[in-house]
């Protein structure tokens, strides 16, 4: 089951200078008429009469990061906390940037100065618990999650982050009832919901049901905890009520290839060969590197006892997963 879903997503952090490197800013590309671009380039006129002002460096940082310009963003962000190291909120966008950035520690070093110099602040350390989970330190994410709650003890996210501390420790216990009170404190948030749904329906009980309806009440977008549900209902062979959530499903987003694929594989489980096939190749269509989809197309053809087809699908399964334990005993067969 999903945890980290609910965390910022990284990609590649391609810098290896230290805390705070500097970096040359190189020639400013204004050529682009965007309004990004413009406001970058109106910013950095007035750095040319202000050329210490940390608040002008701040605000460019943020729109070079914002224009995918992450090495340029860095150097205004360096340039920000060197000419004014007093401002948390600086701190706390460094913090930010690092983490978006796949540089997690870099974010906790940059977020212990916002700390320091905001102490009383929740959020920060809300923040940190949240990055101290990201990394498995679950016990500094407990202690920071505590600090936050003892300056504001209605946080909901600092509840959401606990539960999903004693979630990954296994304590299911404790993880409902943090996951409960951020629901209590906020019940507009469709996470942790979601979260007890999960938990719940690994537990095989039924109460999951409620939770991932109350995750879509919250946010009628979740389609995630429409899967969910759906998967459950499947899971203990309740398949027409499963089928009709995946249909619904792909009538308002005819692109939602886990929805085709799961039809695909309700009319595999009712043998219904002919339609599961048709179901998953429309899945693949969709969606090509479906792993899922094509086993389970092997799966159907060998079914349908077209075994050279079979095999084929079984090897695309496995080279788009090379994980796949089950492509690969299938093809062992051959």
């Amino acid at each position: 089951m999903k945890i980290l879903k609910f965390i910022t997503i990284f990609c590649s952090f391609l810098y290896s200078c230290q805390f705070f490197e500097k970096k040359e800013n190189t020639n400013e590309n204004t050529t682009n008429a965007s309004p990004v671009n413009n406001e970058i380039a109106r910013l950095s006129e007035r750095l040319i009469d202000s050329p210490k002002n940390a608040y002008i460096y701040f605000q460019r940082g943020k729109l070079y990061w914002q224009n995918y310009e992450n090495e340029r963003a860095l150097n205004d962000f360096y340039k920000m906390v060197s000419f004014d190291s007093t401002k948390p909120i600086y701190y706390e966008t460094l913090a930010e940037f690092f983490v978006q950035n796949a540089n997690v520690e870099r974010g906790i070093d940059a977020l212990d100065y916002a700390i320091k110099l905001d102490p009383e602040n929740a959020r920060y350390h809300v923040m940190q618990g949240k990055y101290s989970l990201i990394l498995k330190r679950y016990q500094d994410a407990i202690n920071h999650l505590n600090n936050g709650l003892k300056r504001d003890v209605f946080y909901p996210e600092a509840y959401f982050y606990k539960g999903l501390v004693y979630k990954e420790s296994n304590q299911m216990d404790k993880a409902i009832s943090n996951l409960t009170t951020a629901t209590e404190q906020d019940p507009t948030w469709d996470a942790p919901f979601e979260i007890l749904g999960d938990i719940y329906a690994d537990k095989k009980d039924n109460l999951c049901l409620k939770y991932y309806d109350n995750a879509v009440k919250a946010n009628s977008k979740n389609t995630s905890a429409v899967l969910q549900k759906a998967y459950f209902l499947r899971s203990i062979g309740k398949l027409k009520e499963a089928e009709t959530i995946y249909e619904n499903l792909v009538l308002q987003s005819p692109q939602n290839a886990d929805a085709i694929y799961n039809l695909g594989v309700i009319a595999y489980d009712q043998k219904q060969y002919d339609k599961a096939l048709k179901k998953l190749k429309i899945c693949i269509q969709v969606d090509p590197k479906h792993a899922l989809a094509y086993y389970m197309i092997g799966k159907t053809q060998l079914a349908l006892g077209n075994k050279p087809f079979a095999k084929n699908a079984f090897e695309n399964a496995r080279n788009f997963d090379t994980t796949m334990i089950e492509a690969t005993k299938e093809l062992e067969k051959f």
